[in-house]
């Protein structure tokens, strides 16, 4: 018996495009918090906004590792029978090694504001405020890695919508946030930065 092509439409919006859209949805947050930072950043003035393009780059860097720490645990699960000891020994395992990574990572950066503050002439005299946009940032590495790890769990799980709902909290929470910071007179790349780690540490 022949099948209609409307079954076959049905079948792959059902296998691809449904659970693709919280994804897509996901990582449209993600470009909203960084227009709207980009945006509050030039608001406090021109040398931050370039202090934050600069950073950017490090940061766009670091998010590479955690998702391809990501994708392989999405594999590593996939692979294995859903709710099996093997599959929660694996996810216990790869949870692990991202907080470890976490770590590694706030580390490094850390370290990078240290070199940055130490040698201000690098960047003609905008090291400093680099230094500590830097360091504040540097503490969300830990949440964002677990963040990571989490949304990329729930993909191999067939449970996108979690992986939107985690970002939908992180992306209203530091919208208000780094708005509300900005209104008050905070004026400086510190306070989106704070504004994103506490999202971080929220949505996880």
């Amino acid at each position: 018996m022949k099948r209609s092509p409307e079954i076959y439409i049905k079948k792959s919006i059902d296998l691809l495009i449904k659970p693709a859209m919280p994804i897509l949805a996901s990582l449209t947050c993600s470009s909203i918090i960084g227009l709207s930072d980009a945006y509050l950043a030039g608001r406090i003035g021109t040398e931050s906004l370039a202090a934050m393009a600069f950073c950017e780059q490090f940061w766009f860097l670091l998010s590479l590792t955690t998702s391809a720490m990501g994708s392989g645990i999405t594999v590593g699960l996939a692979r294995e029978a859903k709710g099996s000891a093997k599959a929660q020994n694996f996810l216990v395992n790869s949870l692990l090694a991202s907080a470890i990574m976490g770590v590694a990572l706030l580390l490094a950066s850390l370290l990078l504001a240290h070199v940055l503050k130490l040698h201000p002439a690098w960047l003609n005299g905008e090291s400093i405020e680099i230094a500590g946009y830097f360091e504040v940032c540097a503490y969300s590495m830990f949440p964002y890695t677990i963040l990571q790890s989490q949304s990329a769990a729930f993909r191999a799980s067939n449970r996108s919508g979690c992986v939107l709902r985690v970002w939908l909290i992180a992306t209203v929470i530091e919208l208000c946030l780094a708005n509300l910071f900005v209104m008050l007179g905070w004026k400086s790349l510190s306070a989106l930065a704070v504004s994103w780690g506490i999202a971080c540490f929220a949505a996880m």
